[in-house]
């Protein structure tokens, strides 16, 4: 299960829906233009 995954998260970073950031051993996968449209919303509201 964790294969798969991870090589469909693999996936989505090339094609460019997601952006991979590696911090030691663990692997953390960021959807940028989500992650500005909360920032976005937080500080409007």
């Amino acid at each position: 299960m964790r294969q798969t995954a991870a090589r469909f998260l693999e996936e989505l970073v090339g094609g460019g829906l997601l952006e991979k950031q590696a911090f030691g051993k663990h692997s953390f996968f960021i959807n940028r233009p989500l992650v500005n449209l909360f920032a976005t919303a937080w500080h409007s509201a």
